[in-house]
């Protein structure tokens, strides 16, 4: 699993990767478009899986050709 940690990133790098993957991959839900998102609840509110443990928003990454 890839993590992206943004805290210590300039925002001109940031912006550079985001418009590369941007570009040349597609995201998608990982159960399709008809996945259950709900909002957890803490310090931020974050995405979740309905029914699943943890704030996490598992996504399908494909390279475009």
């Amino acid at each position: 699993m890839i993590t992206l940690q943004w805290a210590h990133a300039d925002e001109p790098v940031v912006q550079a990767v985001l418009s590369v993957l941007i570009r040349n991959y597609a995201f998608e839900l990982r159960d399709g478009p008809e996945t259950k998102i709900e909002t957890r609840r803490g310090i931020l509110p974050r995405p979740s899986v309905a029914g699943e443990e943890g704030a996490k928003l598992p996504l399908k990454v494909r390279r475009l050709d």
